[in-house]
């Protein structure tokens, strides 16, 4: 339960569009060890951002300006957690996004939530080959 506070605290970042200095407020109320899973979310998706979105609007049935925003923010940071965490088993990261969905999405959020997360999963090692970052993992750690 405490990694989905962290991933509540972070949602709620990207939402408010904080940077880097404006994120404590957001993850004061996380345990130590849950505002360093935190911070390392936030810093992989804004470090990642446009890579990030590039996969989103290649597999979004959507157009980009007709994504609510809350749910572009779900789909970052599981994306994020998908092909960079791999610490985190896939389907945890889904189970999670499709909460955050349910919690905090738009209309029909989850079901669209979940198709581009099983898509780009499908699809991980060849989104990774293409962009350049196979191989490359964040130090979150699962626990």
């Amino acid at each position: 339960m405490s990694r989905r506070k962290a991933r509540i605290a972070v949602l709620q970042a990207l939402y408010a569009d904080a940077d880097v200095n404006e994120i404590e407020e957001h993850f004061t109320p996380l345990k130590e060890k849950d505002k360093i899973f935190a911070k390392e979310l936030f810093d992989g998706v804004k470090s990642h951002q446009e890579h990030i979105d590039s996969i989103i609007e290649c597999y979004s049935t959507k157009k980009w300006q007709n994504l609510y925003i809350v749910d572009r923010n779900i789909l970052r940071l599981a994306i994020y957690e998908l092909l960079f965490c791999k610490e985190t088993p896939y389907k945890v990261v889904i189970d999670e996004a499709i909460e955050l969905a349910k919690t905090f999405g738009g209309e029909n959020a989850r079901a669209f939530i979940n198709a581009i997360l099983d898509r780009v999963k499908k699809d991980e090692r060849k989104i990774n080959s293409r962009s350049g970052h196979q191989g490359e993992r964040s130090n979150i750690q699962f626990s």
